[in-house]
């Protein structure tokens, strides 16, 4: 069983994210003007990331732009079931009003070998 917390980038708490990276911690922007309406208001993504390769340190994913929460639990779902989703720290307001998301789910073996595999290989 695994739990994962992903963050909520778009809607109206990005607004706020970014307020708070750009001025309470001094970072640069990682939205251009247009993605970060289109993001905040719109609620439209664009998922820039690469997806994560175990042997390569360069698709770790380190910034939040362009987070797609959508296509990470189809990816979850692929190799397991998603049992639980928590929204945090509001748990009854919808989605795009909280910060984060939790996923709890299970992975579905299907190949005990190929596992083995994996798993002595890293």
């Amino acid at each position: 069983m695994c739990l994962i917390e992903v963050p909520i980038e778009y809607g109206p708490v990005l607004l706020l994210k970014e307020f708070g990276r750009r001025f309470l911690k001094g970072r640069k922007s990682e939205y251009s003007l247009m993605e970060l309406f289109s993001a905040s208001l719109l609620g439209k993504v664009d998922d820039v990331h690469e997806r994560y390769e175990v042997d390569d340190s360069r698709s770790f994913i380190v910034p939040h732009h362009g987070f797609d929460l959508e296509r990470l639990k189809s990816e979850i779902s692929a190799i397991g079931k998603i049992s639980e989703v928590f929204r945090s720290p509001f748990p009854f307001f919808p989605r795009w009003l909280n910060q984060t998301v939790l996923l709890r789910f299970t992975i579905e073996i299907k190949d005990k070998d190929k596992i083995k595999e994996l798993v002595v290989g890293m």
